[in-house]
Formats: structure tokens, C-alpha cells, sequence
């Protein structure tokens, strides 16, 4: 129902690509278009993962808010919702992950009680892997972990400028370094333009388009 709401609302061209990111279905991207995601290496950014989670959580928990419903029962209302996003869009790791970073954080809330975001990941991770411990060998799961980590534990630096620019760059910088091992240990390469192309991509499909996607739907 979601996909045909897609194609309803969207142009021919763009309803694709709406699919793919809002949602996860990619079978309908066209096969030219994705092999030259795969070449600039940036097809982590149809993958539904913390960006569409964070998006959803905002926007789902600003709106009941203004609705004047309570902190807490607004708080509950997420946590129910955010799962049903996560089967809804196919329940890769990298989204069930962001969903149990947030589910673990906004249930301390509710305890009144704080848990740093790094210790929520490792929780989720410990509770991933019990559930499933082969997830550990797969390249989705080993990436969206590392890439996560990398984030937080480079949050001093990422900060340490006020400049959007140079904080994409950092940003950027310090994924690709610590996600670059395990590409070339899976793939056996390296797309030499993934670098420029994430600085440029990531912050146009993060405050741009799956933004202004998520606004239409």
C-alpha cells in the first residue's frame, strides 16, 4: 500500500528512488543508475538506516508535541511506532539497529534515567547477536556497526568546528577510513571518487532529499 501511495504521489522518474529510500524497495532502480551508485560509492544511502530513523523520530515526536500530547505517552507512541517502520521497511540490521539505540534511550527516559548513546549501541549489538550470531559475518552488519561507532567516538572532532562544510568533511573523513579496511577486505576494492562524492552526497540526500521526501509522503 506504501509503494502504491509512492507512484501515486511522486513522478515516474523520482518514485523509484522514493522507494528505495524511504521504505527499501530498490528492485525497481534503474540497473544503469545503481551500478553508477556502486561506482561512486555512495549506495549506503538507499540503504534505510539512522538518518530515516532520526528523520522519522523527529518528525513523529515534534508533531504530537504540537499536538499537545504528553512527553511521556508521546515517548510511548514512538516506541511503538518505530518498530512497525522497521518491518515496514524491510528490517535490515542497519535499521533495526537504529531503532534499538532509540527504543533503549527512549525507555530510560521513561525511567528517568540517562544511558550514553555508545552504551545503547553496545546493548543493541550484545542483544542483536544473541538473537542472531551469524550477523557478526555479514558485511551490512560489520559496516553499519563501525560506521556508527566511528561517528560517536569521533564526536570531539566532529564538533570542534562550527562549519557545516568542515564537519561533513570530518565526518566523512573518518567513515571512510575506519570502513575501508573492510571493504577491501570483502570486495577486494576501493572506488578512488567515493570520498568527494559522500561529501557531497550525504549532506544533500541528509537535509535535502530524504527531508523533503519524507515531508510528501
Amino acid at each position: 500500500n506504501m509503494a502504491r501511495h509512492i507512484d501515486g504521489i511522486f513522478p515516474e522518474a523520482l518514485a523509484q528512488e522514493a522507494k528505495a529510500l524511504l521504505i527499501g524497495i530498490q528492485d525497481g532502480l534503474d540497473s544503469d543508475l545503481e551500478r553508477a551508485y556502486q561506482k561512486l560509492g555512495i549506495t549506503h544511502l538507499f540503504a534505510i538506516s539512522g538518518l530515516h530513523v532520526a528523520l522519522l523520530s523527529l518528525l513523529f515526536y515534534e508533531l504530537l508535541l504540537r499536538l499537545r500530547v504528553r512527553t511521556e505517552v508521546a515517548t510511548i507512541l514512538l516506541l511503538v511506532v518505530l518498530p512497525l517502520y522497521a518491518f515496514l521497511a524491510g528490517g535490515a540490521p542497519s535499521i533495526w539497529r537504529a531503532v534499538a539505540v532509540v527504543e533503549i534511550i527512549g525507555m530510560m527516559k521513561l525511567c528517568n534515567r540517562k544511558v550514553p548513546i555508545d552504551d545503547a549501541l553496545s546493548i543493541c549489538c550484545i542483544l542483536f547477536l544473541t538473537l542472531s550470531p551469524y550477523s557478526l559475518f555479514q558485511v551490512g552488519f560489520q559496516l553499519s556497526y563501525i560506521a556508527t561507532y566511528s561517528l560517536i567516538y569521533s564526536s570531539r572532532l566532529l564538533s570542534s568546528s562550527s562549519n557545516l562544510f568542515v564537519q561533513n568533511f570530518f565526518m566523512t573523513l573518518v567513515c571512510q577510513l575506519l570502513t575501508y579496511p573492510l571493504l577491501l577486505l570483502h570486495f577486494y576494492e576501493l572506488s578512488l571518487s567515493s570520498f568527494l562524492a559522500n561529501i557531497v552526497f550525504v549532506p544533500l540526500f541528509s537535509f535535502i532529499i530524504v527531508p523533503i521526501d519524507t515531508a510528501i509522503i
